[in-house]
């Protein structure tokens, strides 16, 4: 990712267009979204 031009688009089927900036802090967040599911499965 960090090799595409600053100006990249990129479309999401809720956000719609992101720039490259705003679709590298949704791709964190979402991670971490995720990490925080997968370690409350892992604790029952």
């Amino acid at each position: 990712m960090d090799n595409l031009d600053d100006k990249s688009n990129f479309n999401h089927p809720v956000f719609n267009q992101l720039n490259k900036k705003q679709a590298k802090r949704f791709i964190e967040i979402h991670t971490r979204h995720h990490l925080k599911i997968a370690q409350d499965i892992l604790k029952e």
